[in-house]
């Protein structure tokens, strides 16, 4: 009985718990809409906290890309300085090109000095506004209480609540601005992308020949450079090059014999005519079939950082031998470089075919 009657009081408290408990959670929630009502000012700002995150972000995007578009033209220029050093060198235009590099360095400066004055001014109206929400809380909570509508743990709650707020808020900041960076930076990336060019070599449309005797004509072709468009370099070209036959084209620099040979590539179109293979016009034939029944040495051959070999041997992607085993390739390889006369320097090279070239055939004799 004595155990009965000392569990009387914990179950009557434990009774009267539940009993109040939905009085006391509705009152929980009218204090709650009630403060809610009374913090409109301290909304707003918080509001306005995330308004200014927004619009510096947005700012300093767009002053990123322009910055990284400015910084990415100038290191284009640098790699085509550094890979021809010795041209550069030779002709001692490093204060030209030097001065060529500062212009890009200065605008891209530029982009990133007004970058710097958003931030910071963004930062400034962000640390103002917070600050302003902690100064409201105290004066609107101490006429509050003045008028004993609200009780001192009341006023601390609502300044704890904005202050763990507006610093989350805070917090979001280098966070946002990280992936404003990012965005900046991968505008022009997802750009070249998405891009999709007039001359698509990875469009598998177009005609595929059955056999290819490899006539080609050129019928009143005209043509200008997109870099130079006020320069007409073929002005109404008409010319047949015959099958199995040797053709030279002899001209002045800049007359357009390089350009003959890319409009039959088609790394260009012709502005107006056509440039037929075999009587079909090549715009109607699939770009890479087309590429691939091409072989073309130019004045300054692309050469891959890795062995002659390796080099000759991207020759064969796109054929039927590109599956082939090593030692199949390599007959493949031998005989091409036979038929180029340049197996006999090949094999007196230390290496041989697997002498190493480097980038852009750094490595080896100009000759």
């Amino acid at each position: 009985m004595a155990a009965l009657s000392g569990l009387h009081p914990v179950l009557e408290a434990r009774l009267s718990l539940r009993v109040n408990l939905p009085r006391n959670h509705w009152l929980w929630h009218f204090r709650t809409c009630h403060s809610l009502c009374k913090r409109q000012k301290e909304l707003l700002l918080d509001f306005a906290d995330i308004f200014c995150i927004q619009q510096m972000n947005v700012f300093m995007g767009k002053f990123q890309k322009k910055s990284l578009d400015a910084t990415a033209l100038g290191g284009t220029l640098a790699e085509e300085v550094i890979s021809t050093i010795r041209t550069a060198q030779a002709f001692g235009s490093q204060t030209i090109l030097g001065g060529l590099y500062g212009q890009f360095v200065t605008r891209a400066t530029k982009f990133d000095t007004k970058q710097a004055l958003v931030q910071g001014i963004g930062l400034g109206v962000f640390y103002f506004v917070i600050y302003s929400a902690y100064a409201l809380a105290f004066n609107f909570g101490t006429t509050l209480l003045l008028k004993n509508q609200i009780e001192v743990g009341q006023i601390i709650n609502v300044f704890m609540s904005i202050l763990i707020g507006s610093f989350s808020i805070a917090l979001l900041a280098p966070e946002l601005q990280a992936i404003s960076q990012a965005r900046g930076a991968a505008a022009k990336l997802f750009d070249t992308i998405d891009r999709v060019p007039d001359i698509d070599s990875a469009n598998t449309g177009g005609k595929k020949l059955d056999k290819v005797e490899g006539i080609i004509t050129f019928e009143d072709v005209k043509f200008k450079y997109p870099s130079r468009p006020d320069v007409q370099i073929l002005k109404g070209l008409n010319i047949t090059f015959e099958a199995g036959k040797t053709a030279a084209l002899v001209g002045a620099s800049g007359s357009g014999k390089s350009t003959v040979v890319q409009l039959v590539e088609r790394f260009y179109d012709p502005e107006s005519g056509s440039v037929k293979l075999d009587g079909v016009d090549i715009r109607e034939l699939n770009v890479k079939w087309l590429r691939s029944q091409i072989g073309l040495v130019s004045q300054e051959p692309v050469l891959f950082a890795t062995t002659i070999k390796g080099n000759v041997a991207h020759g064969l992607i796109g054929t039927a031998w590109e599956h082939e085993n090593d030692e199949r390739k390599f007959e493949l390889i031998k005989e091409a470089c036979i038929k180029a006369n340049a197996d006999g320097f090949i094999s007196n090279l230390p290496d041989g075919y697997e002498t190493m070239v480097g980038e852009r055939g750094f490595l080896l004799s100009g000759g």
